[in-house]
């Protein structure tokens, strides 16, 4: 029997193309501005801190949300939150090297993820201290977007950012920048600071709005820039990349944005992309991670400059390992449900139970950032709750280098970081499923008990949640009891529950086809699809999360559930469909292509 169905699909960026049968992936600052503070990081004895790269804040999405607005879904990464906060672990013994794993568990008691039995920390330590390390010499490429949707605050922050780094380098750092909008040009060539600063701010002055963007040519010549100054130079090289712009993530050859950066960090040089303005596209933060060396970091405002650049410069520019492969094997009994610190697609599972994962790069960092996972069941013996091993590549030297260690029982005393982790992790879960229902229009109730529920936990927890979380949860909830959904789910029979409700895209495979035709579809990892089996509804209802655009595009959808098949009218797109458990299987016809997608929580069939 046939059934008409209403979809909401995302538009995050632009890759996939579905065509019928094909697809393809296809004004001077201030006077204060200008005060030269050459900073040092003075912490005698103790120990430096690690994290992963990737995003470092979720700025963008708490600054969406102050604005009455619910972002979408992919605005917010448990990695982002998570780095935003210092997590130092219980130490399980001495780091005699450059490198190593530390873990801590406890009992979960967590309302967004009730299923779990334990929460598991996996920390990284170092034997660098303060009072040992100085960062290499550094050369800074600034490579800044003047196009025509930088005119104001967004050129202002990033001007002001620019002399915020140029403030924390020393003699025998170097700096250079290159703007781009309709056309590339270097503004100022490398340079030694010591003899160049005042030429280096009168180059960023000189800086204006003027044109269209063309991002990918103006980062090719910062990197060709990069490349260039490196000859003779015994020190370390970052390109930082200033932009309100949504960088292409999605084009991985030589001439796309993360194509570009791969290629750089073989040749030893990172990328710090800084997204500036509040229309700066977040989603980019589940991607920045792909490349090694890279780190994300987002500055609306002014103020928010020194709380990147200050103090930390140091450490935010140091990169300290890369090519980190970890794999968890959890202890018979013992089943990993979720993994929080990382971006879900560089998670692979195993048919043993455990979980692989890499991390491009690692840097050093006054936060200790971390890696947490919630794991059911009991395990069978004393041995523990999960072997881990680790291997990387160091970043200076290239040589590589392991650790292993087991996961132990939750002691009698857990690290305040520990149990912090605790409350951000069920945090996460909550935010997430606000933003899920804001978008599908189900769950809205039940994530409100859920909060409802986490403030009964706060009264009674040993540690307390920061200022800015309770504001964070407090705005969302008031967006959700004023505004609701954004469309209303509508009651209707269903004959095909396992089909019926919201669905994410983890996974696509083969795109060795080229679009024709006057529709396409563009999909993406990390768009959403909400299927709702209705007598009356036949719309597929797109979805783009950036402010200023328009909500949704809509196109006549039907379903075929005897034969399997979804179609796209305006399209002419035909869809073989499997579902299986919670893991839905697209295939367009008379293409190899397969789209996977993953069923979200909140959103669960009648």
């Amino acid at each position: 029997m046939k059934r008409r169905i209403r979809a909401a699909i995302s538009l995050l960026t632009g890759m996939l193309w579905l065509a019928p049968g094909y697809a393809n992936s296809v004004p001077p600052e201030e006077e204060e501005d200008q005060v030269i503070r050459q900073q040092s990081v003075v912490v005698t004895g103790s120990y430096i801190r690690v994290t992963q790269g990737g995003a470092q804040d979720i700025r963008f999405f708490r600054d969406t949300v102050a604005d009455g607005e619910m972002p979408a879904p992919g605005a917010i990464t448990s990695e982002g939150l998570l780095s935003e906060h210092d997590l130092l672990l219980a130490t399980t013994g001495r780091c005699d090297q450059l490198f190593c794993l530390n873990a801590e568990a406890m009992d979960a008691d967590l309302v967004s993820y009730p299923e779990a039995d334990y929460l598991l920390g996996l920390g990284f330590d170092t034997n660098l201290t303060y009072d040992s390390w100085e960062r290499d010499p550094l050369t800074i490429i600034a490579v800044v977007d003047n196009s025509g949707s930088m005119n104001g605050d967004p050129l202002d922050i990033a001007r002001a950012s620019m002399k915020e780094v140029l403030a924390n380098l020393r003699p025998g750092d170097r700096m250079g920048v290159i703007k781009y909008g309709s056309t590339t040009e270097v503004v100022m060539p490398v340079s030694d600071v010591e003899t160049s600063r005042n030429d280096i701010i009168t180059a960023i002055d000189g800086i204006y709005s003027n044109g269209s963007t063309k991002m990918e040519a103006g980062l090719r010549l910062g990197f060709d820039t990069a490349f260039n100054s490196q000859s003779g130079f015994d020190g370390t090289t970052r390109v930082i990349l200033f932009t309100d712009e949504q960088p292409n993530v999605g084009d991985t050859d030589a001439e796309g944005f993360i194509g570009m950066a791969r290629a750089a960090a073989e040749r030893h040089v990172g990328l710090t992309t800084v997204g500036v303005a509040d229309h700066f596209g977040a989603e980019l933060a589940n991607q920045v991670s792909a490349a090694q060396g890279g780190n994300l970091f987002y500055v609306p405002t002014r103020a928010d400059i020194v709380p990147v650049f200050g103090k930390d410069f140091d450490l935010l520019v140091t990169e300290l390992a890369r090519n980190l492969k970890m794999r968890i094997e959890p202890a018979a009994g013992m089943k990993i449900e979720h993994v929080f610190g990382v971006p879900g697609e560089t998670l692979e599972y195993h048919y043993s139970g455990g979980v692989s994962l890499e991390i491009p790069s690692v840097f050093l960092s006054s936060n200790g950032g971390g890696i947490f996972m919630t794991l059911s069941g009991e395990p069978s013996s004393d041995a523990g709750l999960a072997d881990i091993s680790l291997s990387y590549v160091e970043s200076k030297s290239r040589n590589q280098g392991e650790d292993r260690l087991q996961a132990t029982l939750p002691a009698a005393e857990l690290s305040e970081g520990l149990q912090l982790a605790s409350l951000l992790v069920d945090e996460f879960g909550i935010l997430q499923s606000a933003a899920e229902t804001s978008m599908f229009g189900l769950g809205q109730e039940d994530t409100l008990l859920l909060a409802e529920r986490f403030a009964e936990r706060l009264e009674a927890f040993p540690v307390v949640l920061p200022e800015k979380e309770h504001q964070l949860l407090s705005d969302v909830t008031g967006i959700m009891r004023n505004n609701g959904p954004r469309f209303a789910h509508q009651e209707g029979s269903v004959e095909e529950p396992r089909l019926n409700g919201a669905w994410k895209i983890t996974g696509i495979r083969d795109r060795q086809y080229s679009p024709v035709g006057p529709m396409r579809i563009n999909l993406e990892k990390g768009d959403y699809i909400a299927l709702d089996l209705l007598e009356d509804m036949f719309n597929a209802r797109r979805f783009s999360p950036r402010r200023g655009d328009p909500e949704f595009e809509v196109e006549s959808l039907w379903v075929d559930t005897d034969n399997r098949q979804i179609t796209l009218y305006e399209s002419d797109l035909i869809f073989n469909y499997r579902v299986d458990g919670d893991k839905l299987y697209l295939t367009p016809e008379n293409t190899d292509l397969r789209i996977t997608l993953q069923r979200m929580s909140v959103y669960t069939a009648s």
